[in-house]
């Protein structure tokens, strides 16, 4: 029932927008990935250490009256983690690898040697979600490894994937294990236009006008002398993207790559308010690029199913942060349908990918992905 409310609401709420009768699909391309390299290549993440160093710098002053303990949720796709491996490659500090996942099913004594080896100095545990797993042999080194940490004095930087986090909250306590998690801060529309507009690559000295095909609204201007003008002239779209990715700069990031498109046929039509066309403005030191409005965008669905196996099978892999394809049928083996059809028929929807070994909830695919486990009232995280 509750699918059929969503899917009948979906119906309801899809806008008729004349721009999807204006705009001539046969005229947009999809930028390729020479095009997307230089005007929106994939994010430097370790641009972020100097502002992660110093928001540990009060934490790193520990004397004794602080906890020794330091907790990081990350949000798949937002980039925190590789922050994390970056800031300790650049302190010196150990990072300590998680287990195999077969070993945290058979669990043996010595699987926390590496943790017990440094003792005496500073680590870091970036994928603290790796020492688990939704089964029930799973959390028993995760218990063995949270008693360890909290009678160790030295300096230790955890970081946990949210969804991980959220699952151990319930089952572990970890919460009350340690203090107070931190996070990067939600990027909102501006944080994503500075963001955007620093990652293109002005050449000639000329600037990026980024715009909508037919309305010419300015989604994006990376001039540095940019005003923003008026509020009627300004498209929301990259309000949207900042809502619908939560303010996570990865799934941000991926949308507007989605959206970047060019235009095969120059416009040469001038505007009815007699401002300059596309082709003049290029000529007087900035190029447009063109940005398809939101409601064109093709996002991946969930399936249609009369079961939940692939609601399952989509909780199960972002709880883990994706998991290796040898380990999946041990975490969902009591599924009614073959493991190998829900991976396909995910894959083939947009949702997952499969690389090295591992299949994952696709960034382009995760906002759909948490909106839909929300609604059918799975544990979600809090991010």
């Amino acid at each position: 029932m509750r699918r059929g409310l969503r899917g009948l609401r979906k119906l309801l709420k899809r806008p008729r927008n004349r721009m999807h009768d204006a705009v001539d699909k046969e005229s947009l391309q999809m930028m390729g990935g020479e095009d997307l390299g230089w005007i929106a290549p994939a994010p430097q993440w370790n641009y972020g250490i100097p502002a992660l160093d110093e928001c540990l710098q009060n934490w790193l002053k520990h004397s004794g009256g602080t906890c020794p303990l330091k907790v990081l949720v990350a949000p798949p796709h937002s980039g925190i983690r590789q922050m994390v491996e970056g800031w300790a490659a650049v302190k010196g500090w150990r990072i300590i690898e998680p287990p195999h996942s077969g070993d945290i099913l058979t669990p043996k004594k010595d699987l926390l040697r590496d943790v017990h080896a440094f003792g005496e100095v500073p680590i870091v545990i970036s994928r603290l979600e790796k020492w688990y797993l939704r089964h029930h042999n799973g959390l028993e080194v995760m218990r063995r490894l949270l008693e360890h940490l909290a009678s160790r004095q030295q300096l230790t930087l955890l970081c946990c994937d949210s969804w991980a986090w959220a699952y151990l909250k319930k089952t572990v306590r970890v919460d009350l294990a340690f203090s107070s998690p931190i996070t990067l801060g939600a990027f909102d529309e501006k944080r994503l236009s500075r963001w955007f507009a620093s990652l293109a690559q002005v050449k000639d000295a000329r600037h990026f006008v980024f715009r909508h095909p037919e309305s010419e609204k300015v989604v994006l201007d990376t001039s540095p002398t940019d005003a923003e003008g008026e509020e009627d002239e300004r498209s929301d779209f990259l309000s949207r993207v900042a809502a619908h990715s939560r303010g996570n700069p990865g799934v941000a990031h991926t949308l507007w790559r989605h959206s970047l498109r060019l235009w095969l046929k120059e416009k040469e039509t001038p505007q009815e308010d007699g401002g300059k066309t596309s082709r003049e403005q290029e000529n007087s030191g900035s190029r447009t690029l063109w940005v398809i409005p939101w409601q064109l965008i093709d996002l991946p669905e969930v399936p249609h199913v009369d079961d939940n196996r692939f609601i399952f099978l989509l909780h199960t892999l972002i709880l883990h942060n994706g998991l290796p394809t040898d380990l999946l049928p041990h975490l969902i083996h009591f599924l009614s349908h073959p493991l190998a059809e829900g991976l396909q028929v995910l894959q083939a929807s947009g949702l997952v990918r499969h690389g090295q070994g591992t299949w994952e909830v696709t960034p382009l695919g995760y906002s759909v992905v948490r909106r839909f486990l929300l609604e059918e009232e799975y544990l979600v995280d809090d991010f």
